[in-house]
């Protein structure tokens, strides 16, 4: 299961989820301080208004005849405006209707007229608190609302965060399980690899030291080929070293650098020319200019050599081709005598062998291809074998756009 790609907008939808929370609240708020303030301003439809000249004389009042109102020049709200331009009084008992109110007096100059404006208390209650019920009951109701589906959306979370790192956790127990399997088939095979060179060269050496009277001739040939044992292991544990590199990196590699895919593989096949001619193999190289691109130069070259290798070795072959596009898709296909299709699978194993006793005869270690999946996996690249009509063996690998230098 992929997780990367299973949650990658985990995080977009649990900020646009809580953002659809929190954006309910405030439009239910809204909508009820709408509310509010239409009632609020038909309440102050009611508001009573005074207009007075600068002597106190009442001109106009909105509740009671004006003529019969007292002077209203020693009223504090009044005094205040007249010096100050605005004036009020938070409580006070109205003389003329007995009720109170809060005064709020304004001076306008130009007609020389103070507008007051009074706004009654609520009688007896005007000591008790100020609250507004159907404002708390409403702020609670919404808050148990978004609590509840908070609750439920994040249990749903919960689970699929543990659901998640259950994946993980299994995934990691899975990689670990393959990569101790991976180890100890490694150092079976190894063991198996090292015992028939070894096995050899006792053999060849005991022989000499039994017999010193063998010719020179015999013992020459003898001396070659534990030699030639000697250096088959030296190639075995060569590859094992890379192998062993390869799988301590990382996922990917973190170090890279400006190559080119064109002279990485005309560098292989300028390295190889010399077992080119001697078995009369024709090479052609089918690229662009230049395919630039980030990565590890010694493992590409690593990658193209032991493809390389393998057809000039294996395949008995009388060409090859080297290809490669703008895509950074590229084949090497041989027209030898190609392999049974029920060894494709396989080919990228550790220590497969398509014919076991004609690859240890020519030194092969049966870990080339190995180390081509590895190399190009580390790049994010994937490699695959395909059979080549009439006959022969295409190597096929393909590298991501992620690595290519734009």
């Amino acid at each position: 299961m992929d997780i990367i790609g299973r949650n990658r907008n985990f995080g977009l939808t649990l900020f646009f989820a809580i953002s659809v929370f929190f954006l309910a609240y405030v439009l239910v708020f809204a909508v009820y301080q709408a509310y509010r303030e239409r009632e609020y301003k038909k309440e102050l439809a009611g508001v009573r208004v005074t207009i007075i000249d600068t002597d106190g004389v009442v001109l106009m009042d909105t509740e009671k005849d004006p003529h019969t109102m007292p002077n209203h020049l020693q009223r504090h709200e009044v005094q205040q405006a007249l010096h100050e331009g605005y004036g009020f009084d938070i409580s006070r008992t109205s003389e003329t209707d007995g009720e109170r109110y809060f005064y709020s007096a304004t001076y306008f100059p130009e007609s020389g007229q103070i507008i007051r404006s009074a706004i009654p208390y609520p009688g007896e209650k005007a000591d008790a608190p100020i609250t507004n019920k159907g404002y708390i009951a409403l702020s609670v109701i919404i808050f148990l609302l978004l609590s509840a589906m908070l609750f439920f959306y994040t249990r749903r979370v919960g689970r699929h965060v543990d659901s998640t790192i259950e994946d993980y956790r299994q995934q990691v127990r899975t990689a670990e399980e393959e990569k101790m399997r991976i180890k100890h088939a490694l150092t079976q095979n190894t063991a198996h690899e090292l015992k028939t060179p070894l096995a050899s060269i006792n053999g060849y050496l005991e022989t000499l030291a039994a017999h010193p009277d063998l010719s020179l001739e015999q013992r020459q040939q003898f001396l070659g080929k534990c030699m030639s044992q000697a250096q088959r292991m030296t190639a075995l544990l060569s590859d094992m070293s890379t192998l062993t590199r390869l799988d301590n990196m990382q996922t990917a590699l973190t170090e890279k650098q400006a190559v080119d895919m064109v002279e990485i593989a005309r560098q292989a096949i300028e390295d190889v020319r010399p077992m080119l001619d001697q078995k009369q193999i024709a090479i052609a190289l089918d690229m662009p200019p230049k395919l630039p691109m980030q990565g590890d130069y010694n493992l590409l070259y690593t990658v193209y050599r032991n493809i390389l290798d393998n057809s000039i070795l294996y395949s008995g072959c009388t060409k090859i081709s080297v290809t490669g596009n703008t895509q950074y898709e590229f084949a090497i296909t041989d027209d030898g005598t190609g392999i049974d299709e029920k060894h494709l699978p396989h080919l990228f194993e550790r220590f497969y062998r398509v014919d076991k006793g004609r690859s240890r005869d020519m030194g092969g270690t049966g870990l080339g291809l190995a180390i081509v999946k590895n190399a190009l996996s580390l790049h994010g690249g994937i490699c695959s074998a395909e059979l080549t009509k009439p006959h022969g063996l295409t190597i096929r690998f393909f590298i991501p756009q992620i690595a290519v230098v734009k």
